[in-house]
Order: structure tokens, then sequence, then C-alpha cells
């Protein structure tokens, strides 16, 4: 069997890879919107300016809403602002919880290999 036959799962998730970059850009000015280009690294951060409409406002809502996720379990801590009547939350940074799991997330493989 060839190596690109075997199953694949991919342990990289959107809340991983928010962790990850928080942890590798640390005092860096991070906000909800900026989160956007690292849940759609497809997208440069130079055209965010230009999808005003609905695509960016469906991703800032995704954005927020994983946000929160890691707000809720204390992995991330901000300061909360409005942003066309959209809360959002501003100067993100880790917890010291949240560096531990950053820290132990990219020391864990992104992606398993099955050798069934």
């Amino acid at each position: 069997m060839n190596p690109e036959d075997h199953p694949v799962i991919d342990t990289d998730t959107p809340l991983r890879r928010i962790l990850e970059y928080l942890y590798c850009h640390p005092g860096k000015e991070e906000s909800t919107n900026s989160l956007i280009a690292v849940l759609h690294p497809e997208v440069s951060t130079s055209e965010l300016g230009a999808f005003q409409n609905e695509q960016f406002a469906a991703w800032l809502e995704e954005a927020q809403t994983k946000l929160e996720s890691l707000l809720l379990d204390r992995l991330v801590k901000g300061k909360r602002a409005l942003q066309n009547g959209i809360v959002i939350h501003t100067e993100l940074e880790l917890t010291a919880k949240g560096e531990e799991e950053a820290i132990r997330s990219r020391r864990e493989p992104k992606k398993i290999i099955l050798d069934l």
C-alpha cells in the first residue's frame, strides 16, 4: 500500500490553530478580526477589507464563536468591544493555562496516518 493510500486523521482544528497562533505572536495586538486570517489562511489580511459583506460577517461570527469557546475554557483573555453593533474581543492574549495548552498542541502531530 502506498503512503498516499493510508487513511489520515487531521488533528489541526480551528481552536488549535488559534491557540498556536497566539502563542507564536506574543505582544501583537490581536482581535476577533485578525483571527479570521488564522481560520481562513486562503484569504490574505489585505483582502479582508474588501469583504465588508455577508461573507465577512459570517467569518467574523465564526471567529467570535471559536474565541468564546477559548474564553469559556479560560485559555484566552481579552477586552470586549463593539464593532458595528457586534461584540468582538480585542487585546487577546493567552492565559497561563492557554500557554500550557498551546505548547502541548504544538508538540502533537497535526496529522495521523493510519497503517491498517
